[in-house]
């Protein structure tokens, strides 16, 4: 029996749509997994961010600043104590009470060290889940018909393409949950974080404490002051990690790094600054702090001189209970390395704060804070390299603690 021409053109357009719907499902579940997929892979966190997506980061990054730090920013001051990142050519830390802000380094670092304290908060993963508005799959329309394609090609025709891509997106998306989680854990070890500020820079060349007169539009990360409740706070800033430049770095830049510490590739760290306060030393300024700068720091080649060097940083204040202190949240942070299989860090540091000037009850308890965060990578395996750091640290404060113990 001949089919009426209806019946040929109903199959047809069935066909056909049947066809596109095959197709757009295909494509849109390729588009998922691959993009989940890339969102975990080894190298930068952002490497996997189009242009859109660092632009809605960097926009969900400034709407977080209070309003209390865009109207007083003329009332910033240069930061006194900070000990790290002093070279000429850099724009100094700001003091807004109780904010410090951050300079950010107007190359790759900057969205990098953004996105990382944006992931922390787990803010990225609706910038992320979904895409730009002007984006390949912007228009809702075509946004319900692409889920429905993938649904039907899914469910319905079982379609072996769309159920690899199905099972690789969701294999991504549950290692990028763990990533999530990881940068969750690491919270309670992070400077509080405030988003992002565009405004007008210190010149580097001023004194401290005094305001700007030589001003330029920088981005500044507003961070908690981790030194706010202290009243003499003592400082260490020690950078982690057996090197401080990335695998992909070029050989120039690989050699300059090394030269800076030959050791850190054995210690596994590299302390770049402390003050502490002493007024009887020969060296103390008028407010009685001693600083010892990455220059007195390069030159202690050997561990036992790092060490003596640590053992003068905890010279003041309540010296046995700062170092239990600083020990127990330096534990703290081993563990969640020892979790963390997922991350590496470059050019990070760790930042030891106690109040070497008051005692008592009191007295603002010692804090242990990560920072610099712009060299962050996605890392299978995790970060032997900073374990080997904070594994050189605590023996060393360890072994302080014991001789203290002897002494008194």
């Amino acid at each position: 029996m001949t089919k009426s021409p209806h019946v040929i053109g109903a199959t047809s357009v069935v066909l056909f749509v049947a066809s596109a719907l095959l197709y757009r499902g295909r494509k849109k579940s390729q588009f998922e997994a691959e993009s989940a997929e890339n969102a975990v892979a080894e190298g930068p966190m952002v490497g996997h961010l189009n242009q859109i997506s660092q632009e809605r980061i960097d926009e969900k990054a400034k709407s977080r600043v209070p309003g209390e730090v865009s109207s007083k920013i003329a009332d910033a001051n240069r930061l006194s104590g900070q000990v790290g990142g002093l070279s000429g050519h850099k724009h100094p830390l700001l003091r807004l009470p109780p904010y410090v802000l951050k300079p950010l380094r107007e190359d790759f670092r900057r969205i990098r060290e953004i996105y990382f304290y944006e992931a922390s908060k787990m803010s990225t993963r609706e910038i992320e889940d979904h895409p730009p508005a002007n984006g390949g799959y912007a228009s809702r329309l075509f946004e319900t018909l692409d889920s429905l394609a993938v649904w039907i090609a899914l469910r319905v025709l079982h379609d072996p393409y769309v159920v690899d891509w199905n099972r690789r997106m969701l294999n991504a998306q549950e290692v990028l949950q763990k990533h999530r989680n990881l940068l969750t854990q690491l919270q309670p070890f992070l400077p509080e974080y405030f988003g992002v500020l565009e405004q007008s820079s210190l010149s580097p060349t001023l004194d401290e404490g005094t305001q700007a007169k030589e001003k330029s539009d920088i981005s500044y990360l507003v961070l908690e002051d981790t030194t706010a409740g202290y009243v003499k706070p003592c400082i260490l800033d020690v950078k982690m990690g057996p090197q401080s430049y990335e695998p992909d770095a070029d050989q120039e830049k690989q050699q300059k790094e090394r030269e800076k510490y030959p050791p850190m590739a054995e210690f596994g760290l590299r302390v770049v600054g402390m003050r502490v306060l002493d007024p009887s030393h020969k060296d103390a300024r008028e407010d009685g702090f001693v600083f010892y700068s990455k220059h007195y720091w390069r030159s202690q080649l050997e561990l036992e001189k790092v060490k003596d060097g640590i053992r003068a940083f905890f010279g003041a204040g309540e010296t046995e209970k700062s170092i239990s202190s600083v020990l127990s949240q330096l534990r703290e942070i081993q563990l969640w390395f020892l979790r963390n299989d997922s991350f590496r860090f470059y050019a990070s540091s760790l930042l030891i704060c106690y109040e070497g000037g008051k005692t008592g009850e009191d007295c603002a308890q010692p804090t242990v804070k990560m920072i610099d965060f712009g060299r962050v990578r996605r890392n299978p395996g995790g970060d032997d390299g900073y374990l080997l750091g904070l594994k050189t640290l605590t023996t060393m404060i360890e072994e302080i603690l014991v001789e203290v113990r002897e002494q008194a």
